[in-house]
């Protein structure tokens, strides 16, 4: 019975190589048979941590992988495998976080363009713009300001994950510039920590609070430009 399992699927596989890897999933057995008479893949080095919503691309004779998502968390990061040594090296870090972006070669410079800042897929995407340097081992805005997206409003998102412990990501949008306090409170209304306390520009921003340290509970977040404009939402600690 098994031998006429095998001599079936083997006549699938020949008649739709593309669905034969699909259909043998889960087994395992007949799997590892078909396997060891043909199989086109080899296992290399892991990417350096998990990663999707990445953007690819080669250059001399290397593959380029830049920014992602992992466990919600937006990534900035460059890295490059090398085929003929099977190994990963970090690059330097995009300036702006981005999802979902993509990435392309001209004339011995690396372009990203666009993608999301936050992995909530109804956040707008935006509309950046950045070149990498190989040589030089570092990226720049394009400076193009028409490329550049501003938020029409005054956003402060709930944060994410909620609840968390003990790291959480908080994203905000000024519509203006200002001096910008982002700060968390205790139900109290006592303020325990401040995240940011300085002059920004209109624009989207991202910032992890660490609450090690903290005890389990409820706390707000409040965001205020000028002392004028103010958002709150809460944040739940989980331990």
């Amino acid at each position: 019975m098994k031998k006429l399992i095998v001599t079936v699927l083997s006549l699938c596989a020949a008649s739709v190589k593309k669905y034969f890897i699909m259909i043998l999933v889960g087994l395992f057995s007949i799997v590892s048979i078909i396997k060891a008479q043909n199989d086109p893949w080899t296992e290399k080095c892991p990417l350096p941590e998990r990663n999707s919503w990445l953007a690819s691309c080669t250059l001399d004779e290397k593959v380029y992988i830049i920014g992602g998502a992992t466990d919600l968390i937006v990534l900035s990061n460059v890295e490059v495998y090398d085929p003929a040594t099977d190994t990963w090296n970090t690059k330097a870090e995009m300036p702006t976080r981005r999802m979902a972006l993509s990435a392309s070669v001209v004339e011995g410079f690396i372009y990203t363009f666009g993608g999301n800042i936050v992995s909530y897929p109804w956040i707008p995407s935006v509309a950046t713009v950045e070149e990498y340097d190989p040589s030089l081992d570092q990226t720049t805005d394009v400076g193009n300001s028409s490329l550049v997206q501003h938020p029409d409003q005054f956003l402060l998102s709930q944060n994410y994950p909620n609840p968390f412990n003990p790291t959480t990501i908080i994203d905000y949008q000024l519509s203006i510039s200002g001096e910008v306090e982002l700060s968390v409170y205790n139900l109290l209304g006592q303020k325990i920590i401040t995240l940011v306390s300085e002059k920004q520009v209109a624009g989207t921003y991202n910032i992890e609070w660490d609450a090690t340290g903290f005890p389990s509970g409820i706390y707000l977040m409040e965001l205020a430009v000028d002392g004028q404009y103010k958002q709150v939402k809460r944040l739940v600690l989980c331990k």
